[in-house]
């Protein structure tokens, strides 16, 4: 089993990241030839001594390399089922968001502020704003600076916190699925159509109920799929039918 950490882990279209960017699409390829001809010599000696059932490698962001070594025999993807935010930054793909959680608003101390309870979701790997989890419904809410996302509190700032209310819910996007599977105990799958199913995660919390994160004029989660409960950060235009929040289309590769 190999994962390729040097392309499955950083993006090569980071926002704000130009310089690292232009480094890592020229240095990724140089990588992947290197990992590949090391691939074919370790299995190579590997069959020599046993018989191989499998020939295990990638990582969400390699995978389009991956695929291409003739030894490897199956791939592995693992935060990138869920689509995390950081996934947003790689050229070879477009991930659609294919989970979300919720926290409830607690506090309402400005016009244009509104603070949910929890929030400090934080990924994996060096800190930075690419770790956090960006709210992304309802539209128009992002992080304060030199707040960010709070273990206790999350405070909100912009013009989608003026129609919240004590108890509505803000949906997140996590960045990684490792943080997001730390904290629930079951993810819950949503249909908006008979055709289409995705995932969303809800905030169900140990010794917690969805009951209790549900306000009670919001339907059961099992029916969220047909009600006009928000929009989806891939629904485009206002004035489209609403779906819940961070339900995505089908990934599409531009590799």
């Amino acid at each position: 089993m190999m994962y390729e950490a040097q392309i499955a882990g950083i993006g090569d279209a980071v926002p704000g990241a130009g310089p690292m960017n232009a480094m890592m699409r020229r240095i990724q390829p140089r990588f992947m030839t290197e990992l590949r001809e090391r691939r074919g010599r370790i299995t190579a000696g590997l069959h020599g001594v046993a018989d191989l059932e499998f020939v295990n490698g990638g990582g969400t962001g390699s995978l389009e390399a991956t695929r291409a070594d003739p030894v490897v025999t199956e791939m592995t993807a693992g935060s990138g089922l869920f689509a995390g935010r950081l996934f947003d930054g790689y050229r070879a793909f477009t991930p659609a968001p294919a989970a979300a959680y919720a926290f409830d608003v607690v506090r309402r101390p400005a016009p244009q502020i509104a603070t949910v309870l929890g929030g400090g979701w934080i990924a994996s790997g060096p800190p930075g704003p690419g770790r956090s989890p960006q709210p992304v419904w309802p539209q128009g809410l992002r992080l304060l600076p030199r707040e960010g996302a709070g273990e206790v509190q999350t405070p909100l700032r912009g013009a989608g916190a003026a129609a919240l209310r004590a108890g509505d819910r803000v949906w997140f996007r996590h960045a990684k699925s490792g943080e997001p599977a730390e904290h629930v105990t079951r993810y819950h799958v949503v249909k908006p159509g008979a055709s289409s199913p995705n995932c969303l995660l809800t905030a169900a919390r140990e010794r917690r109920s969805c009951e209790h994160l549900r306000r009670k004029d919001c339907p059961p989660v099992a029916e969220l799929g047909p009600q006009r409960i928000g929009r989806s950060p891939a629904d485009g235009a206002a004035g489209q039918r609403r779906r819940p929040a961070a339900v995505g289309r089908r990934g599409r590769s531009r590799g």
